[in-house]
């Protein structure tokens, strides 16, 4: 029996549409994934205003080279406590700038920091719960006016 050929285009046609909604869709919520892009415009992070945008590049920028340093003193005054620490899928609360110095290499592990390492300052994750460093290894946000504070680390975080 012959198919009316009419009606096979059409489905074609419908499938190409959708896979190209899909494909370029993406974007327009903000979900950032290499494997449906390889290039990121930044828009997530710019879409809170350019002021913040600025503000949370520059914060990122200063927490990598203190990290990546081992600055352990300046990564703790970057920190709002009480700290979320989930280690071990536990939660821990580090309430102080001495206990976060006294623990850093069971915050701050090979893991978090490659996270930081490996995250675009351009590429930067943000919404209205701040801004996301990796696969939420790190979160910051601003804790006051143009104030960026670290809220939580994620020794957890797998990708």
């Amino acid at each position: 029996m012959l198919r009316n050929p009419l009606k096979i285009i059409n489905q074609g046609f419908l499938t190409l549409g959708l896979c190209l909604i899909l494909g370029i869709g993406h974007r327009a919520f903000g979900y950032q994934n290499s494997q449906l892009s390889n290039e990121c415009d930044g828009d997530t992070v710019d879409r809170m205003g350019s002021d913040l945008a600025r503000e949370s590049r520059e914060f990122l920028k200063q927490l990598k080279t203190a990290a990546l340093s081992n600055r352990k003193t300046k990564v703790a005054g970057m920190v709002h406590y009480p700290l979320k620490v989930f280690v071990d899928n536990s939660m821990h609360q580090i309430r102080s700038p001495a206990e976060f110095v006294s623990d850093y290499e069971r915050i701050v592990t090979p893991h978090v920091k490659k996270a930081l390492l490996d995250q675009s300052v351009k590429c930067l994750f943000g919404n209205t719960d701040g801004f996301m460093v990796g696969d939420g290894e790190i979160w910051f946000t601003e804790v006051s006016k143009s104030t960026l504070k670290i809220v939580s680390i994620n020794t957890n975080a797998v990708p």
